[in-house]
């Protein structure tokens, strides 16, 4: 096996996702993908099949109103466990466009992918964003530093007509 001609083919697979991303075309990938594919996909779904990941894609676009601008996928690591299946770790770095608004989201990915007839398809795809630095969790951060901040505000407010009508 010529692992750097293989390394070169996944990563040529990788650059199709890109491309599909970026203008909307996941169904373009529907070759690439294994039969038995699964994946976890933030923040916790389960998508099964192509129908299960081009779902969630959907979803996901149509939910956050943010429509794709550019997408980097970038290989850390590729290893091969045995002949004809890869391991392949990285980084994600998403920009989407809403009007005049980006959102900024990185993340981190393991795939597993098989190799059928010469041709790389993905079997299993795990992908995790920032826990900390991403709009979701910054959103819902804020929202908690806010609740947390008004509970401290009348806790201190309780606190100081509870000792002053002590002295009294």
């Amino acid at each position: 096996m010529d692992f750097n001609h293989e390394r070169t083919a996944i990563a040529q697979w990788f650059r199709r996702l890109e491309r599909a991303i970026v203008e909307d075309d996941l169904f373009s990938l529907r070759d690439t993908i294994h039969p038995e594919f699964s994946a976890i996909l933030p923040p916790d779904e389960v998508a099964v099949g192509f129908n299960g990941l081009f779902n969630y894609y959907r979803a996901l676009i149509s939910e956050s109103d943010y429509g794709p601008a550019s997408v980097s996928l970038d290989i850390d690591r590729t290893q091969f466990l045995w002949e004809g299946v890869a391991l392949v770790t990285g980084t994600a770095h998403e920009k989407r466009l809403r009007g005049g608004d980006a959102m900024y989201l990185d993340s981190r990915f393991t795939a597993v992918l098989v190799q059928e007839e010469g041709d790389w398809k993905l079997v299993r795809l795990h992908c995790s964003l920032d826990p900390l630095n991403n709009p979701y969790t910054g959103a819902r951060a804020q929202g908690v530093g806010i609740a947390a901040g008004a509970v401290g505000a009348l806790l201190g407010a309780g606190t100081a007509l509870l000792v002053g009508s002590r002295r009294r």
